[in-house]
C-alpha cells in the first residue's frame, strides 16, 4: 500500500509543474496507477518521439475556446517540457461548471483507449461536464471536436445530393 501510495506522489510530482504561467498541466487521475498494466506505463515513459501541441486555457485566453483561430495562439513543443519522455498526445478538455465554460488545449502524458477516437463525455455533480479529446499527432488539438460529428456527415451529405440535383437540372 505505501508502495503504490509512494509511486503515485512520484508520478504526479513528476508530471505536475506548478511553476506554469497557466494552469494547463494539472492532471487529474481517472484511474489509479495500480490498474494501468506495467508494461503501459514503462512504455509511456519510453517514448522518443516529440509531438507539438497548441497550450492554452481560455480562463485565461479567451481565444482557446470555441470557434478556435490556431493562427493566434502559439504552438509548444511537448518534448521541451520538463519531462521530454513523458508526452505522447495532445488534448483538447472543455469544462462546463456551473454554466461557466472553459477549455484547455495542451500535452498529454497517459495514453487511453480513446485517443484518436470520438471524444468522451464525463458528468458530475454540481453541474460538472467535462468533454475529454486526446490525439497522437502534431496540432491536432485545433479542431472543435476531434473527429467529424453526425451533424458533418449529415451537412456534406446534403450538399452531395443538392450538387447532384444541380448537376442533373444543368442537362
Amino acid at each position: 500500500m505505501l508502495r503504490s501510495v509512494i509511486a503515485c506522489a512520484i508520478v504526479f510530482a513528476a508530471v505536475y509543474d506548478p511553476c506554469e504561467a497557466q494552469e494547463t498541466q494539472k492532471l487529474v487521475f481517472e484511474k489509479p496507477i495500480r490498474d494501468i498494466p506495467q508494461e503501459q506505463q514503462i512504455q509511456n515513459t519510453v517514448s522518443k518521439s516529440s509531438i507539438q501541441c497548441y497550450d492554452c486555457n481560455s480562463k485565461f485566453d479567451p481565444r482557446c475556446g470555441d470557434p478556435f483561430d490556431p493562427y493566434t495562439i502559439g504552438i509548444v513543443n511537448c518534448s521541451e517540457k520538463r519531462l521530454p519522455h513523458f508526452p505522447v498526445l495532445c488534448r483538447k478538455i472543455v469544462q462546463k461548471v456551473e454554466g461557466e465554460t472553459r477549455v484547455i488545449r495542451g500535452c498529454g502524458y497517459i495514453r487511453d483507449d480513446h485517443d484518436d477516437k470520438q471524444c468522451f463525455k464525463r458528468t458530475g455533480t454540481a453541474n460538472v461536464e467535462v468533454v475529454h479529446c486526446s490525439c497522437t499527432t502534431s496540432l491536432c488539438n485545433s479542431a472543435n471536436s476531434i473527429h467529424l460529428s453526425y451533424l458533418g456527415y449529415f451537412s456534406l451529405l446534403v450538399l452531395a445530393i443538392s450538387n447532384v440535383i444541380r448537376c442533373i437540372g444543368c442537362y
